[in-house]
C-alpha cells in the first residue's frame, strides 16, 4: 500500500514567514493534525512542527510569550519528516527506522512528485493503514476505503456506547457529567441497581438476562428529563437528569421511573420482573463536583438497596461522602501511615505458558472507621491531591515484601505522574535494592500515558534511570488517551496493558476487536510484551491465545485477594522514611 492510498489530511499548510501565534491558530483550526507543515514561497516543503513538542513549550514558563512572534521557521524540527506520495508505507517506514527516526510518532508530511506539500498523514492513520495492508480482507481499493470507514466509526461508537443497550458507557456518562458541571447546567444524577437480577439470569440464561437489560435501558431513554443514560456495567446503570424541577418533583419522576422499571417483562419463558434500587444527588444543593455528584448518587442507591429497593436521595447526614474533603483527607493521612490500606494482589496469567507469572498490587481501604469503606475510585485521587500518593505508594511496597510473593512471581506496582517528577522516587528505589529486601527483576511499575501532562522531558530521563536499576516499565490503560503511539517512542517500556474497553467485546460473538488485534501485533513489531486487562471469560482468553497476546488479567483469571496484615516484627523501614 503507498501513502496516496491512505486517508490523508488536506490541511493548509503555513509559511516560512508565518510566526507562533500562526502555528497556535494552526492546531486550533485543524483539531487532527499531529503536525504543522511549513513551506516556502512556492509551495515546497521546508519542514515540520510537532504539537505535542510545540505545546509542551507553550506550557512552559511564559511560552506563550516567547512563542506567539517567533517566526516558524525558527520553531521547525531539527529532523524533516516526509514521505512521497507514492512511497510504499512498509518500505518508508523501515528506512526511517533505520535513520533512528521513530516509527510511528506524531505521523509525516507527505509531499508529491515534484517535492510540492500535498498534505498531511497522523501516526494513527499509518497505524491503521499497516493493519489493512496486513488483511485479506479487501481486494478492491474502494471496498478497502468504505470497510477502514465503517470500522472507524465502529470504533468511535464503541469508545462510547454500551455494545448490548446501545446505552452510553462508564467513561462517555462521565464525559457528560463533566460538561454539566462545567456548564454550572441544573442537573441531577441517578444511580439504579437491578435487584434480583443475577437470580433472574442463572435460572434464565443469558438471552433472556440480555433481553431484560435492553428492555431496562430502552425504559430508561425513554423517561422524561433524562439528558442521557448509561450503563456503568452488569446490572447498573446511571441517568443524567435535567434538574429544572424542585426537589420533590424530581423525587415524583424517580419513582414514577421506578414504577415503569419493575413493571413485567415478556420474554422466551414468560413474564419476568426485577427490582430497582435508585438514588440521586442534584448538582448544587447536594454536591459540586462531577466526582462528588456521581460518589452521592452511588452511596443514596446503596442506602436505597439496604431498604429493599425504591428511590433515596442523597442525605448528608445519612451518606459517608456527606464529609468535607479536609476530613477524609485527615482519615485517608492516618490510615496511610498506619498501614490501613491494604495492598490486595490480582494475578497475571501468561498465555503461553498457563501458568501465573506475577500480581499487580492494588489498594485497598479496608479498616476506614467510615460508615463504607471508600473504593480505589474515591480515595487514590484524593491521595494524589493530598500529596499523600507517594507515601502510600511505599507502604503497599513494603507490605508485599512483607509478604515473601516476590518469590512466586514479579509484582507490579501503579506509579503517579507526581512522582516521576521527583529524583527522590529513584533515590528510594536504588536503597531499596541495596538493602536487598528488593530483587529489581520482579518489579514492575505501571504508567499511565497522563505522564504526558507533565514534563516528558523529566518523566522520560527518570524512567530510564528507573530501567537502568533492572526495573521494568509498563504503558497501563493503553488506549484510552491521545498520546500512547508517541509515548511508546519517547519512553522506555516494556510491555503494553491493553485497556478492558477494547477486551470487554471479545469473544462475545467469535470476532476479535480489531484495535486489540492490531496492538497485539504492534507489540510483537515493537518487541514489546502485550498484557490484556478486564478478562472475565474462557472465550475472550481463549482468543488472546489465538492472537498471540502474551498476558492476562482479569476476574476470571483471579479476584484479588487482600494480603494477611503485617506484624509490628516484620515491618519494614519503607513507610517510616517515606
Amino acid at each position: 500500500m503507498r501513502f496516496c492510498d491512505t486517508a490523508i489530511l488536506r490541511v493548509a499548510p503555513i509559511g516560512v514567514c508565518a510566526n507562533g501565534e500562526d502555528v497556535i491558530q494552526f492546531f486550533q483550526l485543524h483539531p487532527r493534525a499531529t503536525i504543522c507543515p511549513i513551506v516556502d514561497d512556492d509551495g515546497g516543503f521546508v519542514g515540520q512542527i510537532s504539537r505535542i513538542q510545540f505545546q509542551n513549550r507553550v506550557a512552559s514558563p511564559f511560552g506563550r510569550a516567547l512563542l506567539d512572534k517567533k517566526p516558524a521557521s525558527e520553531l521547525v524540527d531539527p529532523n524533516t519528516r516526509s514521505v512521497r506520495l507514492d512511497d510504499h508505507i512498509s518500505e518508508a517506514l523501515d528506512k526511517k527506522r533505520h535513520q533512528d527516526e521513530t516509527l510511528l510518532g506524531d505521523g509525516f508530511v507527505v509531499i508529491d512528485e515534484n517535492d510540492a506539500y500535498f498534505g498531511v498523514i497522523t501516526g494513527m492513520n499509518i497505524f491503521k493503514a499497516l493493519h489493512d495492508e496486513n488483511t485479506q480482507l479487501v481486494k478492491h481499493l474502494k471496498k478497502e476505503i468504505a470497510e477502514r470507514r465503517e470500522a472507524e466509526n465502529e470504533v468511535r461508537r464503541m469508545a462510547d456506547r454500551d455494545s448490548l443497550t446501545g446505552l452510553l458507557n462508564r467513561r462517555a456518562f462521565l464525559v457528560h457529567v463533566d460538561e454539566a458541571v462545567r456548564l454550572d447546567n441544573p442537573a441531577a444524577c441517578a444511580f439504579v441497581d437491578l435487584d434480583r437480577f443475577k437470580q433472574l439470569n442463572d435460572e434464565y440464561g443469558h438471552a433472556v438476562g440480555d433481553l431484560v437489560l435492553k428492555t431496562l435501558g430502552q425504559r430508561l431513554r425513554d423517561a422524561p428529563r433524562v439528558k442521557c443514560a448509561a450503563r456503568l456495567g452488569g446490572d447498573e446503570f446511571a441517568m443524567l437528569l435535567d434538574a429544572e424541577a424542585a426537589g420533590a418533583e424530581l423525587n415524583d419522576l424517580l419513582n414514577e421511573l421506578h414504577a415503569a422499571l419493575i413493571q413485567p417483562i415478556s420474554t422466551s419463558v414468560g413474564l419476568v420482573t426485577v427490582g430497582a434500587s435508585i438514588g440521586f444527588a442534584a448538582l448544587g444543593p447536594d454536591t459540586t463536583t462531577p466526582s462528588s455528584l456521581m460518589n452521592a448518587a452511588d452511596k443514596s442507591m446503596l442506602r436505597a438497596k439496604a431498604n429493599g429497593g425504591g428511590v433515596e436521595r442523597f442525605d448528608p447526614k445519612l451518606d459517608f461522602v456527606g464529609l468535607s474533603e479536609a476530613e477524609m483527607e485527615r482519615e485517608l493521612r492516618r490510615a496511610v501511615f498506619e498501614q490501613r490500606i491494604r495492598p490486595a494482589l490480582q494475578p497475571i496469567l501468561d498465555l503461553r505458558t498457563s501458568q501465573i507469572v506475577g500480581y499487580e498490587v492494588l489498594a485497598r481501604w479496608v479498616e476506614s472507621g467510615l460508615p463504607q469503606n471508600p473504593g480505589p475510585a474515591v480515595f487514590i485521587p484524593l491521595a494524589e491531591r493530598a500529596g499523600l500518593i507517594d507515601p502510600l505508594f511505599w507502604s503497599l511496597l513494603d507490605q508485599a515484601l512483607q509478604s515473601g510473593r516476590t518469590e512466586e512471581g514479579y509484582l507490579s506496582l501503579n506509579v503517579s505522574p507526581s512522582q516521576l517528577a521527583s529524583r527522590r522516587f529513584v533515590d528510594k528505589l536504588r536503597e531499596v535494592i541495596q538493602t536487598g529486601r528488593l530483587d529489581p527483576a520482579r518489579l514492575q511499575l505501571e504508567v499511565t500515558e497522563h505522564v504526558f501532562f507533565r514534563n516528558i522531558d523529566v518523566s522520560s530521563r527518570i524512567l530510564q534511570e528507573v530501567k537502568s536499576l533492572g526495573i521494568r516499565l509498563s504503558m497501563d490503560d493503553f488506549g484510552t488517551g491521545y498520546s500512547s503511539l508517541v509515548l511508546l517512542n519517547q519512553l522506555p517500556f516494556d510491555k503494553i496493558k491493553i485497556d478492558r474497553a477494547f477486551t470487554s467485546a471479545t469473544g462475545t460473538d467469535g470476532q476479535a476487536n480489531p484495535i486489540l488485534e492490531a496492538t497485539i501485533a504492534l507489540c510483537d513489531k515493537l518487541g514489546l510484551v502485550s498484557c490484556a486487562e478486564g478478562i472475565e471469560n474462557e472465550e475472550t482468553l481463549n482468543q488472546l491465545r489465538a492472537l498471540g497476546c502474551h498476558e492476562a488479567q482479569g476476574y476470571h483469571i483471579g479476584r484479588p485477594r487482600l494480603l494477611p496484615k503485617p506484624t509490628a516484627a516484620s515491618s519494614g523501614d519503607l513507610r517510616e522514611t517515606a
